[in-house]
């Protein structure tokens, strides 16, 4: 006799050592969403809280987490049948128009927050700024150990139910800066300021005006007043390399935060003719 547990078995995904991320919840209701998604070692089932699960993989990215117990409230009302209508994703903004908004380009289309490659730990963290952010995280290490790819992928999860986010890099940044001086128009200075989640990749590449590093620290002043404002920034700069470029005051203020270290070789592609 076929049982639930055994048909279960036979088609779920094998999670013994594995953590993924997972997007739904599987129950007597169908399908139900996790926003932001979630490790799967990280759940545990809402009516009898068994941490067992098995994962149903829903397409080539989404997985639903079920009750490793069966529990009466998690189990299909029936037989095992995955093909129930999934909830639309809905977007709060395209990541591609996110990507031409903001300057990103289309080579960037493919960034998915589940695609990181990063440990537990940090990415645990991000999800959390992510869901809701405040203060900062400061990403250091070597060019092309994943850096930006990390504070991008923290956009386009972000942009997934709130539009209110920039991406910029610190030459851009300081380009618009200019653009806006002596323009009563133009409202960069208050998007930068007011945005709930900004990341500035880059920072500490090439020469800077002393009056930019002085806007900045305003920037970065105004946003710390609030705690419903999230500040991500990558640097190739060690931490005292960092403090000479952008000095003590600015240094100490961002330092407050959450600092990841970005190690390994370098993972940009190269084309060798």
């Amino acid at each position: 006799m076929k049982t639930l547990r055994s048909e279960l078995k036979k088609i779920s995904d094998k999670w013994e050592g594995d953590n993924p991320m997972v997007h739904f919840f599987l129950s007597n209701q169908g399908y139900l969403r996790i926003d932001p998604p979630r490790f799967a070692k990280e759940l545990e089932c809402p009516f009898c809280a068994c941490s067992k699960f098995y994962l149903l993989s829903l397409d080539t990215e989404r997985k639903a987490w079920m009750c490793g117990d069966v529990c009466p409230r998690s189990k299909l009302p029936s037989s095992i049948q995955t093909g129930q209508p999934l909830p639309k994703a809905q977007r709060a903004l395209e990541w591609p128009l996110f990507c031409e908004i903001n300057g990103i380009g289309n080579i960037h289309y493919d960034v998915k927050f589940e695609n990181v490659n990063q440990s537990e730990g940090k990415i645990s963290y991000m999800l959390k700024f992510v869901t809701a952010p405040r203060g900062f995280i400061l990403m250091q290490g070597d060019p092309g150990t994943g850096k930006t790819y990390a504070a991008m992928a923290m956009c386009e999860l972000f942009t997934r139910k709130s539009k209110f986010c920039i991406f910029t890099t610190q030459k851009q940044m300081s380009n618009n800066w200019l653009n806006s001086l002596g323009d009563p128009l133009n409202n960069f200075v208050s998007s930068v300021t007011l945005v709930q989640l900004l990341v500035v990749d880059d920072f500490g590449t090439g020469e800077v005006n002393p009056k930019f590093l002085e806007f900045f620290m305003d920037v970065i002043n105004t946003r710390m007043q609030w705690d419903n404002r999230g500040t991500v920034m990558t640097t190739n700069l060690d931490s005292k390399k960092f403090a000479t470029f952008c000095g003590e005051a600015l240094s100490d203020r961002i330092n407050t935060g959450q600092q990841f270290y970005f190690k390994g070789k370098t993972r940009r592609k190269q084309t060798i003719l």
